[in-house]
């Protein structure tokens, strides 16, 4: 899903993706040996009271670091996020990921192993490779 219809189909289950641990998670490679990966909300509360606020966690990072970037974003409408965002989140296709945490807050080696549970384990496994396969897997989801 684009990130229009990503927030369509929250503003629909939104309830049950909270209900069963599950996040809207566009991941892309960014071609510099970092990794993006951008968690899409909305507000509760406003939703009770009529009106919506949208809400986008964005946090990248390269694979054997520590370091890496978070950014938080919000709005009332879609096209106002969109304006904030980095330009690569309008691109991304988004998925629902059942989870048993919140990966944004994870290392980029970890948060791909929650995603993709095919990856080999980054603690026992070559990084250089585990780092090309997670780049197959992640331009997969994208086109």
């Amino acid at each position: 899903m684009k990130l229009k219809d990503a927030f369509d189909y929250i503003l629909d289950k939104n309830n049950a993706l909270r209900d069963f641990n599950a996040y809207m998670i566009g991941v892309a490679y960014d071609g510099d040996d970092s990794f993006l990966f951008v968690n899409l909300t909305i507000d509760d509360e406003v939703i009770e009271k009529n009106t919506l606020y949208y809400h986008t966690h964005v946090t990248s990072g390269k694979i054997r670091s520590s370091e890496g970037v978070e950014d938080f974003y919000c709005a009332e409408t879609i096209e106002e996020l969109i304006v904030q965002l980095p330009l690569i989140a309008s691109d991304l296709s988004y998925h629902v990921y059942k989870l048993k945490e919140d990966v944004l807050e994870l290392s980029s080696e970890y948060a791909l192993k929650a995603l993709f549970p095919r990856l080999p384990n980054p603690d026992f496994h070559d990084l250089d490779d585990f780092k090309v396969e997670a780049i197959k897997l992640v331009s997969a989801l994208n086109h």
